[in-house]
């Protein structure tokens, strides 16, 4: 969760769980002597003297005044009740539009996210938490919802598009390492595997267009910077991708030494023939997608399995 978030959803349980106090105490606060003084006032403003107090004390004055206490406490209790209610509409519609105002900012950060984020979703899971008829309830049920995304990794939609754009050129260096991985495991197994056979391998077992394309590579990474001191390195470090292919599928290679490694030649072939195209990618820097890096990382999981 962003660092800025925290806060502000603390703050609106807080606030939820304000309001729900604010009504429980409301509810409990109510005086029951206030009309009995009420009643007081109004027979003594009618009579003088000593009648209104001789009146009151009557016992037909008392039923009277039982009566008329009875049923002013209950419009009081009701006219209490429905300002208590029409005040804690008020400060809920207050709360739920600073609940949905956040929820339309902000997305749950997950797999799959795309740039417009997932706020529509959360908005209509917090509606449907607000289905109910009584106010407090509502409450209770957006307090309950809010505790719930308070426990996910959020993050403000503006922010979405510098996080895929982060996550992308992580995925690229990945795919870029997994690569060089694989390459550099192709070029052990190879070389591991052909020069027992033979001292002079690579003229025995490579195919002489690999021999040659490599003889070029070589000379020219060589040329290009003649001040430095070489490092002499075989010619299998200067293969293609697409050439361990074919040293690997090469007839005599494949029955004698990779049958045994990679199993299944339809199989291998395949899977060197698709990272082929998403190296080429890799080497003139354009962006993978992300199949691509999937279909990258598996393979190669596959290909290394293979090699041990």
């Amino acid at each position: 969760m962003s660092d800025a978030l925290k806060p502000k959803i603390e703050y609106l349980i807080q606030k939820g769980n304000s309001i729900l106090d604010w009504q429980y105490q409301s509810d409990t606060s109510k005086s029951q002597s206030e009309p009995l003084r009420e009643l007081v006032q109004d027979v003594k403003s009618t009579f003088w003297g000593d009648m209104a107090t001789d009146l009151f004390e009557t016992s037909f004055a008392g039923k009277t005044a039982r009566k008329y206490i009875k049923l002013k406490n209950q419009k009081q209790k009701v006219a209490e009740r429905q300002g208590i209610i029409k005040t804690l509409e008020a400060y809920y519609i207050s709360w739920a539009d600073e609940v949905k105002s956040l929820i339309s900012s902000i997305s749950i950060c997950k797999k799959g996210v795309n740039i417009k984020g997932n706020s529509r979703i959360l908005l209509k899971k917090f509606l449907v938490t607000q289905h109910f008829s009584k106010v407090e309830t509502k409450i209770r049920h957006g307090i309950a919802f809010l505790e719930e995304l308070e426990c996910e990794q959020l993050v403000y939609n503006i922010d979405i598009p510098q996080l895929l754009q982060k996550e992308g050129e992580i995925k690229q260096e990945e795919a870029y390492s997994a690569l060089k991985h694989l390459e550099t495991r192709l070029r052990g197994l190879i070389q591991s595997k052909l020069s027992p056979l033979s001292n002079n391998w690579w003229k025995e077992r490579i195919p002489s267009d690999v021999q040659q394309r490599a003889q070029e590579r070589k000379n020219r990474n060589e040329g290009l910077y003649p001040w430095y001191e070489q490092r002499d390195l075989h010619l299998i470090f200067y293969v293609d991708f697409t050439d361990y292919s074919k040293i690997i599928l090469r007839k005599d290679n494949w029955e004698q030494i990779f049958s045994k490694v990679f199993k299944d030649k339809e199989i291998v072939s395949a899977k060197l023939k698709e990272l082929e195209h998403i190296r080429n990618n890799i080497a003139h820097s354009r962006e993978l997608k992300h199949q691509e890096i999937q279909k990258l990382v598996l393979y190669s999981k596959d290909l290394l399995f293979c090699i041990g």
